[in-house]
């Protein structure tokens, strides 16, 4: 498990949204024991088992799920992160489509004096592919960026993952891979895939907020490609 340290000092960014967005009504916020949850380094993505739901269920492998992500209009619509796996109750990362993106509404931690924060995530088109990119304050209070990249099954294998799919790269250090989801293929299969921090991503060194953006990008990752997949 990762307890990453937590990034005091940001701004709240909740202000003079736009009237058509669809961000919470209110700043998210989670209470201490659910920010001391941690993170698995590895969590297998299953889907739940229901005729009505479209939910995601993150469990590190061979054990029950500790969170869950809904979504609630299908493919094309937002993504929601529960601290549970019923995918109730208050959450604690909200999702929204933007024009060009989408926009990640992080939470407040009040007891840790951590402000909500919102980071946008550009999809960019790179010669014949689509790489997702986003930059945001992480532990030192510097700005980083993060881009998701297509990688082949023999660079996943490199990276100690078993399938093809994608590799989150930290661009302003050298390019260092510090996130994977590997993808199964087979839609058939309730198990969608597993994703993994790796490198430095896999210590405390960029922070509560980043741990969570890189999972729930990762995810919007996999339903934004797959939805136009399944739309075609």
């Amino acid at each position: 498990m990762i307890f990453p340290p937590f990034v005091p000092g940001q701004q709240d960014v909740f202000e003079n949204m736009g009237s058509g967005s669809q961000a919470p009504a209110a700043p998210l916020q989670i209470p201490d024991h659910i920010a001391r949850m941690g993170f698995h380094l590895t969590m297998d993505l299953t889907w739940m088992q229901s005729w009505n739901k479209m939910v995601l269920l993150l469990s590190s492998p061979g054990s029950q799920a500790s969170y869950s992500v809904d979504m609630p209009e299908g493919w094309g619509g937002p993504t929601v992160l529960y601290p549970d796996q019923n995918a109730e109750g208050a959450p604690m990362t909200y999702v929204d489509r933007a024009v060009n993106g989408f926009t990640f509404y992080l939470p407040a931690i009040p007891s840790w004096g951590v402000p909500p924060s919102q980071v946008a995530m550009e999809n960019q088109y790179h010669h014949s592919d689509t790489r997702y990119q986003f930059s945001m304050v992480v532990a030192s209070g510097y700005t980083e960026s993060f881009e998701w990249r297509r990688a082949g099954r023999r660079e996943m294998r490199s990276l100690g993952m078993s399938r093809s799919g994608w590799k989150l790269v930290r661009l302003t250090y050298g390019n260092e891979v510090v996130a994977g989801f590997s993808e199964e293929k087979d839609l058939s299969m309730p198990r969608v895939g597993t994703f993994s921090y790796l490198g430095s991503g896999s210590t405390a060194e960029l922070g509560y907020h980043w741990m969570l953006m890189a999972v729930i990008s990762g995810i919007v990752v996999f339903q934004h490609v797959d939805g136009r997949e399944q739309a075609a």
